[in-house]
């Protein structure tokens, strides 16, 4: 796949993706002699919190009393942090969320939020925020093509930060999850783990799958699905819209295509009781 495909498709593997290097935490915790933390004293200057280089200040001392020396300590971080070391006051600047606070303060390092033990109230809201996790999930799992996100289970977002983004944003759907990172691809439900629970119900789904069955097979006449077995529909992907039918290859054929003439004692394998049914 080509560089120009892979950005119209929203994939960037390791190697093309220009990353930004953060600088060292450590080079960032000020130097010289300290200043007075004001926020000890039982009042702080009018207007001191209004300074946004106070809220710097602060957080790199809170991060000193917390015993962060690295950018990732700071996932650690909770709002009883901030309530025990007296910055109760400068929370309140970031709607009482320590993720933003962190965020807000430290923007040369590149955060992921849900790394975070919450993200900030409504982040997935945002249709920026929901792309960005999964093009760093897909890294972490090592998705370089769109056929990639097949291999796609619940497990995957649960095991990594993604539990409560996949059940608020897409109701536990991970194919809903990735079809609206790569809507410009054509997938095909059933080659997921699972299709859904009602995926099967919809007519149309179930012709295209048969539609699409028939291309794989290499069918070009009608005559060609009296050949179909149940095998080669559950070798398929086809198994769960097989049971809807019973098992009979014959009956999902008539189904899927009722506009030809179908001879039901024709079908390959279909017994003489099921002909009779048919």
């Amino acid at each position: 796949m080509s560089l120009a495909s892979k950005e119209h498709l929203g994939l960037r593997t390791m190697t093309t993706r220009r990353r930004r290097k953060a600088p060292a935490y450590e080079l960032h915790r000020g130097r010289g002699a300290p200043l007075h933390p004001e926020w000890l004293d039982d009042r702080v200057p009018n207007g001191f919190w209004t300074d946004p280089a106070n809220h710097r200040r602060y957080m790199l001392w809170l991060g000193r009393q917390l015993g962060f020396r690295r950018w990732e300590d700071w996932y650690q971080i909770r709002v009883r942090d901030f309530d025990e070391h007296h910055g109760e006051t400068l929370l309140g600047y970031y709607g009482g969320c320590a993720v933003r606070a962190v965020v807000a303060n430290f923007p040369e390092h590149v955060w992921q939020e849900w790394l975070f033990a919450f993200v900030p109230h409504g982040f997935w809201n945002d249709p920026a925020n929901r792309r960005r996790y999964m093009q760093w999930l897909g890294d972490r799992l090592g998705f370089s093509r769109p056929e990639d996100w097949y291999r796609i289970k619940h497990r995957h977002f649960t095991q990594n930060h993604g539990g409560g983004f996949l059940t608020t944003a897409y109701n536990g759907s991970s194919i809903a999850a990735v079809k609206e990172y790569l809507p410009d691809y054509d997938w095909k439900e059933w080659l997921f783990d699972w299709a859904g629970p009602n995926f099967w119900s919809s007519p149309d789904n179930r012709r295209r799958y048969m539609e699409w069955l028939g291309e794989q097979l290499g069918y070009r006449r009608p005559e060609d699905w009296y050949q179909i077995t149940l095998a080669v529909i559950h070798a398929r992907s086809g198994g769960g819209l097989a049971r809807r039918y019973h098992n009979s290859p014959a009956a999902l054929v008539m189904d899927c295509f009722p506009e030809y003439d179908w001879r039901p004692e024709s079908f390959r394998g279909t017994r003489p009781s099921v002909r009779a049914a048919l």
